[in-house]
């Protein structure tokens, strides 16, 4: 099968909107913190997983097939054990947050 303009096209657009999406969702999880803590918190899990993700993309692409695939299997695991850990750990940032900040007199 030939490779005609619009499978370039397609093969660069599907990169630029994954990395459009991470970009997206990191600045909004970043934005919505409610305090110093949970916001550094949020900036080093997002340019920790964009460096985690930058090197599983790197082995995905340079290990021969067909053993690329078996990258897959960390990833799928460890891809929601990372969500979960992040999401808790935000919520009790949160929560301590909550309660070392003095009540606001309305």
């Amino acid at each position: 099968m030939e490779m005609t303009w619009y499978w370039w096209l397609i093969f660069a657009i599907g990169p630029l909107l994954g990395l459009a999406g991470g970009i997206y969702g990191s600045w909004n999880t970043i934005r919505q913190t409610k305090g110093p803590r949970e916001r550094a918190f949020a900036v080093r899990m997002s340019w920790l997983m964009f460096f985690v993700l930058t090197a599983w993309l790197v082995l995905l692409l340079i290990t021969p097939q067909p053993y690329n695939w078996l990258w897959w299997i960390p990833y799928g695991i460890m891809l929601p054990l990372f969500i979960r850990h992040f999401n808790r750990r935000q919520q009790e940032l949160r929560k301590e947050e909550a309660m070392s900040m003095p009540p606001n007199p309305a």
